[in-house]
């Protein structure tokens, strides 16, 4: 009988030590993960070009009519106070939403099902609360942020995914030049 219960002692003693070795390595991954987010990036890089866009140039999105209020242009933001990559954009989505307020107004679509709990996601960008909508049926993004550039016919003249930092100034040139280009072409 004793040997059985300093057989059972030492399994648990194993078994108790291999969690504890499981845990302490579950904690340093995690840890890594958090202190140290590029090592992450950098392992996961591929040579692999990243697929195309959801919204290709020349493709249309249903959009309601209301989201133009009169512009030529909107700028369709899929964002939401959740995720951590639209909270890392907002001040570059808040100098986008400023600069280009009277070109393109940006209406912020939240993929959430209640998207009042964006509204100080929107106000945070700068943006009426009116700015705020829900997702309509056959509108999608695949990952938030995304943002698109769109006529009043909903027609996509370009749209970017993530909203990469090396890419903000090439993004903000490209909605400038889409602006100017139909400012001119209707100018009489």
């Amino acid at each position: 009988m004793a040997a059985r219960a300093s057989d059972l002692n030492g399994l648990l003693g194993r078994l108790t030590t291999w969690t504890a070795v499981v845990l302490v390595v579950a904690v340093a991954i995690t840890m890594g993960v958090v202190l140290y987010p590029s090592l992450v990036g950098a392992a996961a890089t591929s040579t692999t070009p990243p697929p195309p866009p959801a919204y290709g140039v020349g493709s249309r999105i249903d959009t309601p009519a209301d989201w133009h209020a009169g512009s030529p242009y909107t700028l369709v933001l899929f964002a939401q106070a959740s995720c951590g990559a639209c909270q890392r954009a907002q001040p570059f989505l808040k100098q986008v939403a400023d600069e280009f307020a009277d070109l393109a107004p940006v209406v912020l679509v939240s993929p959430n099902q209640f998207p009042a709990a964006d509204a100080s996601f929107a106000e945070s960008l700068g943006l009426d609360p009116a700015a705020l909508r829900p997702l309509p049926g056959r509108v999608r993004a695949r990952v938030t942020p995304t943002l698109v550039l769109v006529d009043q016919t909903g027609t996509v003249l370009q749209s970017w995914e993530g909203v990469p930092p090396d890419d903000q100034a090439d993004i903000r040139d490209t909605i400038a030049r889409a602006t100017r280009a139909g400012r001119t072409a209707s100018a009489p």
